[in-house]
């Protein structure tokens, strides 16, 4: 099941914040799939290549270009050009902090 996450504009209603997601923890990370707010990665190497690449900006349409609500990617989001090896550096960072699930067994409780 994708459960698919509030961006703030439903929260405060405001056009700035369209688009505008909580980052969650990296711990765990690859264990939690898919990722992106729509589910939209289910293996982290899709998701490193969206970062990789800059994450693409949406096309408006021609009716969607005075749109207070059209998303827009934020300026600080750039193309990386990180080598293969520094990708998988960084997926293997990304396992290093992923726990294994804990299996707790319920206690028996008295009669």
């Amino acid at each position: 099941m994708i459960q698919v996450m509030p961006n703030l504009y439903n929260v405060t209603k405001d056009p700035q914040d369209v688009g505008k997601f909580r980052t969650p923890g990296l711990r765990k990370v690859l264990r939690i799939s898919p990722w992106f707010h729509n589910g939209l990665f289910d293996n982290i190497e899709g998701v490193m290549n969206m970062y990789n690449n800059g994450m693409p900006q949406p096309k408006q349409k021609p009716d969607e270009l005075n749109d207070p609500l059209f998303p827009k990617t934020d300026v600080h989001i750039k193309r990386l050009n990180l080598t293969k090896a520094e990708r998988d550096a960084i997926i293997s960072f990304l396992a290093a902090i992923t726990t294994e699930p804990w299996r707790i067994t319920t206690p028996e409780l008295p009669q």
